[in-house]
């Protein structure tokens, strides 16, 4: 059985980056796309695992994450797992407010979240830069799920999922981490 690993990202940036860690490594290779228009021929590639990361799901449209969902579940095998890095707007909404913040060399960066209503989840990030430049603020509006809303955005238009049910949703698992630890 042939097994191989294909990275995405509509960054050039990061895919060259990501073209320098596995250069040299078989049966890995990065493609320049957009989740919204993946380049697969429709029912050639069947895909075991797909993994959405940093929090993917919410940037875009209701309609447009039902269009990307509907391509995965034509690429998905029977049986395929689904890991998608969102955030839950359930469980940000039942605590309240989520921080999170990191640390590297010179820059820290903290994260906000709050569930507002229509289950839009109010963000805000802050830049911190140890050499003294000002401080950077961004704010955005996610789109939050829900185990029902994943289950919605997987389900063919019968209903059916294709087999692709098994979902995690990693990044409200690791937000609940840490805000267990504070």
């Amino acid at each position: 059985m042939h097994r191989s690993v294909v990275g995405l990202d509509r960054s050039i940036p990061q895919l060259m980056r990501a073209a320098q860690r596995v250069s040299g490594t078989a049966g890995i290779s990065v493609l320049a796309s957009d989740m919204r228009r993946l380049p697969f021929a429709s029912g050639t590639t069947c895909f075991a695992l797909a993994v959405r990361c940093y929090t993917s799901l919410g940037y875009i449209s209701r309609e447009e994450e039902l269009g990307v969902f509907a391509a995965l579940r034509d690429y998905m095998v029977p049986g395929g797992v689904v890991v998608l890095d969102s955030f839950n707007w359930t469980w940000v909404r039942e605590h309240g407010e989520v921080v999170l913040t990191q640390e590297t060399s010179g820059l820290r960066v903290t994260e906000t979240y709050r569930a507002g209503p229509n289950k839009v989840i109010d963000s805000v990030w802050s830049y911190t830069y140890a050499d003294g430049r000002e401080p950077e603020r961004i704010e955005f509006a996610l789109l939050g799920y829900d185990w029902r809303d994943v289950e919605d955005l997987l389900s063919g238009p019968d209903g059916g999922t294709s087999g692709c049910m098994r979902t995690i949703l990693a990044r409200s698992y690791r937000a609940g981490r840490q805000a267990a630890r504070a």
